[in-house]
């Protein structure tokens, strides 16, 4: 994310505390403020020329408290982190190390990962190989919805998808059409298996059909499946 982006970026999220937020916004952000400011310091030596700096140092309160809730949503850490700027010079220094600190691939508890793009990794390593289907890894990618572009791998323990902290794959609060607990796929038998966990909006094959919860049915190699009818739409596909 470039300079101009990152403001863009901040600025559109004013006052938006949820989600995750990368270094690249984060940082590129307060740059701006600290260029901004010490451009408006020069107005102080005219009368009333203080004001300017003091207005915009308002302005910049939320935005700035919001990013910075982000940016330690990123590292899968709460945003209440941020108080410790009230407490310098200790809670600055540390406060500042965390929002330096690399965010977790993948989705996390706080949502999608920001990068939004490539392979995201599972939220916990696995300790045993990646199960295959005919000696090749099966990954999901979606198509569309709040977590478009981003791609994930069915690993030994599946992939459960839903709006639940604990799923695989974690879709933010609000997602139209995604229940806490939406739907599961396995690899069994040299198959990739997907099953409704009970969801309230419903669990689609590429023909529209609906499936039964709890009931395991193949999805075959390449073709699609939707969450909650045409909002969310994924691939099924191997490498």
């Amino acid at each position: 994310m470039g300079f101009f982006e990152a403001i863009r970026s901040a600025f559109t999220k004013y006052a938006v505390f949820s989600g995750r937020a990368r270094r690249s916004e984060f940082w590129y952000f307060q740059l701006f403020v600290i260029l901004v400011s010490l451009c408006l310091s020069v107005f102080a030596l005219i009368p009333f020329g203080w004001t300017l700096g003091t207005v915009f140092a308002l302005a910049m309160l939320l935005p700035q408290a919001a990013v910075s809730f982000r940016r330690l949503h990123d590292i899968g850490r709460s945003g209440l982190w941020w108080l410790l700027s009230f407490l310098p010079p200790v809670g600055t220094v540390i406060l500042l190390i965390l929002c330096a600190t690399e965010g977790q691939s993948g989705a996390n508890a706080y949502g999608p990962d920001p990068r939004a793009a490539g392979y995201a990794a599972p939220p916990r390593p696995f300790s045993v190989p990646t199960p295959t289907v005919a000696g090749r890894a099966v990954y999901v990618q979606c198509l569309n919805g709040s977590l478009k572009g981003q791609i994930f791998r069915v690993g030994p323990e599946g992939l459960t998808l839903g709006r639940d902290a604990q799923c695989s794959m974690r879709f933010p609060d609000g997602a139209q059409g995604i229940s806490r607990q939406h739907c599961r796929l396995a690899l069994q038998g040299g198959e990739v298996k997907i099953t409704d966990l009970g969801s309230t909006y419903g669990t689609f094959l590429e023909d529209g059909r609906k499936l039964p919860p709890h009931y395991p049915h193949t999805v075959p190699m390449g073709s699609c499946f939707l969450l909650g009818g045409q909002g969310q739409k994924f691939r099924v596909f191997d490498a």
